[in-house]
């Protein structure tokens, strides 16, 4: 008999109940339960989202809700009505379609057989991104894609995650419809249930973009020609783009090969898709952007992507709209830093933002000031320590200075924004003494730890009284300011 995997009815969804304990469970039993169920939750920031996403688009394909008003009713009813989804799934069996992964004609979130396009077999560990590949990996990491077998409900946790992290490669792969794989954010809600509730937007929300022309991939017929250029698509089709093509092939009970190939290519510019979970910015240089992981600036020093308006991702946006509102918003971001082909890092971000700072331009501002406040200084730290002018011998020392003292920053800096929603009079140089002790802080550290003696300790010293001045102008310029 051939295998089978349906995963409207199999375990294969890794969840953490409210007590804590974990279990796997269906797509239809995670629904089901979402409002007894704390998260999703795998080891993997890239399967997690991507089972966030899937569930996401699988709602709003089935309940589609019209406006902001139903989505208001959807959270009040406390739990997803479990008839219209059993009625949802219905009617796609109904069309044709299937929820099995190893269906021969319409395998679920994958592309039927087609000798044209499958080409060679390759090992099913290129769809898990977090095994490294290349000649040197084995230093870090001694797994091998090229050896790795999934189990059934594992290889399909990650048929979400492998089109929306995938990078632009060789051989032409194009990216992710967003290109380099952006960071996501996600609201969280009390429950699973609120926190799904949460990532949907209206059918209204999505205009001038079509909701389902062409409709969601599974209601589709799945074929996916390699590089096929695409300008415009459906906010249901975009939410899971097929950039790539592939074909799981089961195995006595595992899977170890997969057909994989190019898949279809977005022009991204055409701009003709917004991500709801993702932030946008505008420059003159680059146009509309979208936010993306940069391991040399660290998340809270684009803040101004979680706090201005006209940047915020839409999930957020339009919780600011509706009423209710409580005095924290807590998010989760997704990020998966990227350099061409190559994954670098990927994480999880728990934050906990007062609700008084999103979206209300004069506290944003005053964030992104804080950032900038952060960034002077450390500026001038760095020019404090490489005191001899000798690159090869200073940067080091300097950049690890840098480093420690955003570090320093960074946990001052959450403090800093739940003072300012709370204390609408705080002073302005508030949050330079916060970054002044940090700065004072990190160059003691990085003068002690250097053990330097006769000239070069006298240079350094003579150096640190500059940085010394310099914080000291820093904070008249901020006390004019308040008497201005």
């Amino acid at each position: 008999m051939s295998a089978t995997f349906d995963v409207t009815t199999e375990p294969w969804i890794p969840v953490r109940r409210s007590t804590g304990e974990t279990a796997v469970l269906s797509l239809t039993d995670v629904l089901g339960q979402a409002h007894d169920l704390d998260e999703i939750a795998d080891t993997s920031a890239m399967v997690e989202y991507g089972l966030y996403r899937l569930l996401t688009v699988f709602l709003m394909d089935a309940l589609r809700p019209a406006d902001d008003r139903a989505l208001q009713q959807l959270r009040a009813a406390g739990r997803f009505d479990m008839d219209a989804i059993g009625n949802y799934i219905s009617t796609c069996r109904a069309e044709g379609t299937t929820f099995d992964i190893f269906d021969t004609e319409r395998p679920f979130l994958q592309s039927p057989p087609q000798a044209a396009w499958d080409g060679v077999r390759k090992p099913v560990g290129f769809i898990d991104y977090t095994i490294p590949t290349g000649g040197n990996h084995v230093h870090f990491d001694h797994r091998d894609a090229a050896e790795t077998a999934l189990s059934y409900a594992q290889a399909a946790q990650r048929l979400p995650a492998v089109q929306l992290f995938c990078t632009a490669a060789v051989q032409g792969y194009p990216s992710t419809i967003n290109g380099a794989p952006p960071y996501y954010v996600l609201v969280r809600g009390i429950n699973l249930f609120e926190t799904l509730v949460l990532s949907l937007v209206s059918a209204q929300a999505v205009q001038p973009a079509k909701l389902d022309q062409p409709p969601v991939w599974w209601r589709t017929d799945g074929q996916i020609e390699p590089k096929a250029p695409v300008v415009q698509t459906s906010w249901l089709h975009g939410a899971l783009f097929p950039a790539r093509r592939l074909r799981l092939i089961p195995d006595d009970g595992l899977v170890r090969e997969m057909y994989f190939a190019q898949g279809l290519n977005f022009d991204k510019v055409a701009q003709a898709w917004t991500d709801p979970h993702v932030a946008y910015g505008y420059d003159e240089k680059r146009g509309r952007y979208n936010w993306k992981p940069n391991g040399s600036k660290a998340l809270w020093r684009n803040i101004g992507m979680l706090t201005m308006r006209d940047q915020l991702p839409q999930i957020l946006r339009q919780l600011k709209s509706r009423p209710g509102a409580s005095d924290y918003v807590r998010l989760q971001v997704y990020g998966v830093e990227t350099n061409q082909a190559s994954y670098l890092d990927s994480r999880r971000y728990d934050l906990e933002l007062p609700e008084a700072i999103v979206g209300d331009p004069e506290a944003a501002q005053m964030a992104m000031d804080a950032v900038s406040l952060a960034e002077e200084v450390a500026a001038l730290l760095v020019r404090t320590l490489r005191w001899r002018g000798r690159s090869d011998l200073d940067r080091p020392i300097a950049d690890a200075a840098r480093q420690q003292f955003y570090d320093n920053c960074e946990n001052r800096f959450w403090q800093y924004l739940r003072r300012l929603a709370a204390e609408p009079d705080l002073p302005a140089d508030a949050w330079f003494e916060e970054v002044n002790e940090a700065a004072r802080q990190t160059l003691d550290l990085a003068i002690e730890s250097m053990q330097l003696r006769g000239v070069d300790l006298m240079h350094l010293q003579k150096n640190a009284r500059k940085l010394y001045a310099a914080l000291g102008r820093i904070r008249r310029e901020l006390a004019e300011q308040v008497i201005e």
